[in-house]
């Protein structure tokens, strides 16, 4: 029986806090194939520098006064809408003689 292989520890963090939300607040209840398909964009977060903490606070923060109609839909629009950007790459310094 073939075996699946693990996901990224990125995106098993980010999973975690994402089935995690529903203890901030009941309308960011999401099953595990919810989470599962949101993984990857909140992963995409850490990857930025972003923390766990962060993350989470960006989630749930300033929720609508009159709720979350689809906690999938809403955490998927943050994850897209307020990505932050890359950080600059380091500069690589250039090597005595090189390039002329």
């Amino acid at each position: 029986m073939p075996t699946a292989e693990a996901p990224a520890p990125e995106v098993a963090t980010a999973e975690r806090l994402l089935l995690s939300l529903r203890h901030q607040s009941r309308d960011l209840l999401l099953g595990v194939r919810e989470a599962r398909g949101l993984a990857e964009a909140a992963a995409e977060w850490l990857r930025r520098g972003v923390s766990v903490a962060e993350l989470r606070h960006a989630l749930t923060s300033h929720l609508p006064v009159d709720g979350v109609r689809s906690a999938v839909g809403f955490l998927r629009h943050r994850l897209t809408v307020k990505l932050p950007e890359r950080p600059p790459e380091p500069a690589v310094a250039a090597r005595p003689g090189a390039g002329s």
